[in-house]
């Protein structure tokens, strides 16, 4: 027989076992040593006592299991050997949950285990030298069925006056209030009867906390002052049914309540002189536990609603992701509208038990305008329920503004959308439903549902340069005689009348005209687009050549020269040395000054 060193055990809250007081022989192992009702422990793997230590050495690979039974086990400290620790990559596993990478010569773990418990020592150390190791741990607690009982006289009221708003706590488990009820006084104490005056429309609460449920309550009552015919019970907010006249001597009530029962007097004169309460409740057994609350979204508006199944649990909840709890979350009353994606933690707490946390990434399902829906970013389906105006389509991409002066982008993956997505510039739809598309830099809009069309004033474009060229992601916009520089993969290269170069994305599919660049004239352009995600660039979608620009639309008389700069741009007579173009009449020629 082993012995052991047992500390506390009156208290059946923690252990310790000095492993020199084993008696074991040299290189003997434990396997699954009961140390009471609710643990037990092995070694593993690679591990056995030395006497000479003496020590329990664990080996690579080698470790300790403890079996947690009808119990939690929330502590464990395990003293070794000096120099002879635990070396980085050990392992703890706790219910099957394996964390590694720590170094202690004198090890302690503090947590949660109601199953199993385990330690191992690395592979890549010699051994470890454990001397003892101490348990803490919570037994869980038997369910039973007690009676408490008190008479009124015992309450410590002075005449006529009431119980505090608290009531009265006939232990932990059981509270007994007298309630106003439909009445217009709370119920009073009086001595000469040694008991609590009921009349019409007042109560007599009895309250379970802490997880116990309500059996029976007897009300016993002074000569015939009983409950009235018209009284009532009512039991989790349910009422009961009796076979009875409800004039009870005494008042007995049967059944099952995990929150409260509320006897109300009927009785049309008189009262009901209430001298003792007796009430059978079974505790918890285990303990008190409170449901995980329960987060939900209305898939028709921004609405958010929590819910707990465990009756008289108080929730508090944030929106920031923050750790809910009573001094740091909002109570919950009702229902409430978000105003912006947010993470929304619920907890909830009854008689200072608290629930694990719920949690809901929430988005909008109804958002104002365009740009709110692109910052909602929802997985889900939003209704965006302003007008929305279409701009340019270009293959399964159509641009689009909303009342508000936000644009976005269509991304079209839907074909039975695709007619009625292809429609000129100024085609309104009074809404539009859709999700979030992640793809590309800024996101897009996938529509799923169109709202009532109609024809609209079409959208023109805002005239920009390059040195004013700051625009919101998706504006509208358009470059005044551009001249195209050059022409590469994917992209065009632009120069304005200032000669400062503007790179522009051709992202779309779109026709472009000829860009062949000559000698002796440069094309330009008013390139129609839209500003890209950082407003430094233009996604283009048409080209409109300018007639009015470049050497072949100067207009000149006989007698009057005109002068363009090498790029074609016109400019006053040249004052400093230089090549020039000179247009006289119907004659151009270079010309050089010196």
């Amino acid at each position: 027989m082993l012995a052991l060193g047992i500390s506390s055990m009156s208290q059946a809250d923690e252990v310790t076992l000095n492993f020199a007081d084993f008696g074991l022989d040299d290189s003997a192992t434990l396997t699954d040593y009961k140390i009471n009702d609710n643990l037990s422990i092995s070694s593993t793997g690679n591990s056995r006592w030395v006497s000479s230590g003496p020590d329990f050495r664990l080996f690579a690979g080698g470790g300790f299991n403890i079996s947690v039974k009808d119990a939690t086990l929330t502590g464990v400290a395990i003293t070794c050997t000096s120099g002879r620790g635990f070396a980085s990559w050990s392992t703890v596993t706790v219910d099957s949950e394996t964390t590694t990478d720590f170094t202690a010569d004198t090890f302690s773990w503090t947590g949660s285990a109601s199953e199993s418990w385990a330690i191992s020592a690395a592979a890549a150390n010699i051994n470890v030298r454990t001397q003892s190791i101490t348990l803490t741990y919570t037994p869980k607690a038997v369910a039973e069925t007690l009676t408490a009982e008190v008479l009124c006289k015992d309450m410590n009221v002075g005449d006529s006056e009431s119980l505090p708003a608290t009531g009265y706590d006939l232990n932990e488990y059981v509270n007994v209030n007298f309630l106003q009820g439909s009445h217009s006084a709370t119920p009073t104490y009086r001595p000469s009867a040694e008991a609590f005056y009921i009349f019409n429309g007042q109560q007599v609460c009895v309250t379970a906390n802490k997880g116990a449920k309500l059996e029976k309550i007897e009300i016993s009552t002074a000569a015939t002052n009983t409950f009235g015919y018209s009284g009532s019970v009512i039991a989790d907010d349910l009422a009961q049914t009796y076979e009875t006249d409800y004039t009870w001597v005494p008042c007995e009530w049967h059944g099952q309540a995990e929150q409260d029962v509320v006897f109300t007097n009927g009785g049309k004169t008189g009262n009901t002189r209430v001298t003792g309460i007796k009430v059978t409740y079974t505790t918890p057994g285990e303990g008190i536990t409170v449901a995980k609350p329960e987060i939900s979204q209305s898939d028709d508006n921004n609405s958010i609603t929590i819910t707990c199944e465990t009756k008289g649990a108080k929730i508090y909840y944030t929106l920031d992701d923050s750790e809910p709890s009573d001094t740091t979350g909002t109570e919950y009353t009702e229902a409430f509208e978000i105003t912006g994606p947010c993470t929304v933690k619920a907890i909830a707490i009854l008689d200072g038990v608290a629930s694990s946390v719920a949690s809901l990434e929430a988005y909008l399902r109804i958002v104002e305008s365009l740009s709110s829906f692109l910052s909602n970013a929802s997985p889900e389906a939003a209704l965006i329920e302003c007008p929305v105006t279409a701009i340019e389509t270009v293959g399964s991409y159509l641009m689009v503004k909303d009342d508000k002066g936000s644009f976005a982008m269509v991304r079209n993956i839907n074909p039975d959308l695709t007619e009625s997505l292809n429609v000129e510039n100024g085609t309104t739809w009074a809404n539009m439903t859709a999700q979030f598309d992640p793809y590309g830099d800024y996101g897009y809009i996938q529509p799923t549902a169109l709202g009532e069309v109609s024809e609209g004033e079409p959208v023109a474009p805002k005239e920009v340069t390059v040195t004013t060229f700051e625009c919101v992601p998706f504006e509208y916009v358009t470059l005044k005689g551009v001249a195209i520089e050059k022409e590469g993969y994917n992209s065009l290269l632009f120069k304005d009348t200032n000669g400062e170069i503007l790179y522009g994305m051709n992202r779309f599919v779109v026709t472009l005209p000829d860009l062949t660049i000559t000698d002796d004239k440069v094309k330009r352009y008013d390139v129609t687009g839209f500003a890209s995600n950082d407003g430094e660039e233009l996604w283009p979608v048409t080209f409109k050549e300018d007639p009015n620009a470049g050497i072949e639309s100067a207009v000149a008389d006989q007698e009057t020269a005109i002068y363009f700069n090498l790029q074609g741009i016109r400019i006053a007579k040249p004052e400093t040395e230089g090549v020039y173009i000179v247009v006289k009449g119907n004659k151009t020629e270079k010309h050089a000054t010196r």
